[in-house]
């Protein structure tokens, strides 16, 4: 089959073909028809544009041997009645013509290639409408399939419930009783609760440790005789004193090798709100 290389084909979404129907089968091919259904956008047939129907996907559920076929096609309409030769020539294709005496047998040549014999029997008459010079006119087109792959066989092997810890809702090779599965049921929420007990248990000793530390840092401040809230204090002064001092010799140091005066918004201090903070009035010196 010939392939067919398009990328503008690749922005349209392809038409979802499938054996599938999500409200018949057993559940876990429901859920598997809903799945292949959701992955590709909804078409309306009363919307969308032929024009826009550039690829197909298939989904074929294989009852025998449990496994979903997929392929992938592009779509290309073709005028019925044009033989491949004069379609070449539509097409702005120059053929090979050294093995004919003259262009009237190319022309002539009825004997179809390898690739066509195969098309035949799937060709497709359809009724299209080209609009022309204000009229319209109806003529057959048939529609081509070129496999633009990948081929893939899926195999559904299980059904979880979450992310690797919930219930089994399907396994193809593991089918367990009744008293099975509510034993595992039972355990499962047993560890559950467990685990939420632990989570709870741990943020309450985290909240302790936390208020010993405190405590224990008040103890230690109160006997070297230093207020907590003072220290506070002064430690915010000394942040604001080193950030104006870094500023100075961000300023000196630019003078120095420039040899000039540094722009106003080259060293600009970072505006901070300091009403929070205690203001000290400066000594005059006497």
């Amino acid at each position: 089959m010939k392939q067919l290389v398009d990328a503008k084909r690749f922005l349209y979404a392809p038409c979802l073909m499938t054996n599938l129907q999500p409200s018949e089968g057993e559940p876990h091919l429901q859920l598997c028809s809903k799945i292949f259904l959701d992955m590709f956008p909804t078409i309306s047939p009363s919307q969308v544009k032929t024009s826009e129907i550039k690829r197909c996907c298939l989904f074929h559920y294989i009852k025998e041997d449990e496994v979903f076929d997929f392929r992938h096609y592009a779509i290309q309409i073709l005028p019925m009645g044009i033989a491949s030769s004069t379609s070449k020539l539509i097409n702005n294709k120059v053929p090979d013509l050294g093995s004919y005496k003259d262009v009237s047998d190319f022309f002539k040549s009825e004997i179809p290639s390898e690739s066509e014999v195969e098309d035949i029997p799937s060709a497709v008459s359809v009724n299209s409408v080209i609009k022309k010079k204000g009229k319209s006119i109806n003529h057959q087109s048939k529609v081509k399939l070129f496999e633009i792959g990948p081929r893939l066989s899926l195999e559904l092997i299980k059904v979880e419930d979450g992310m690797c810890n919930g219930t089994v809702l399907y396994h193809k090779y593991v089918t367990k009783t009744s008293e099975e599965k509510l034993e595992i049921q039972k355990k499962r929420e047993k560890q559950r609760l467990l685990k939420k007990k632990r989570s709870e248990k741990q943020d309450e000793n985290v909240k302790k440790k936390q208020l010993l530390k405190e405590e224990h840092r008040e103890r230690c401040l109160k006997g070297m005789g230093i207020d907590a809230v003072s220290l506070k204090r002064k430690n915010t002064s000394e942040d604001i004193l080193k950030e104006d001092s870094d500023h100075d010799d961000d300023y000196a140091y630019f003078k120095e090798e420039v040899g000039e005066e540094p722009e106003k918004d080259l060293f600009k201090k970072k505006q901070k709100d300091r009403s929070q903070y205690k203001r000290f009035s400066k000594k005059k010196k006497t």
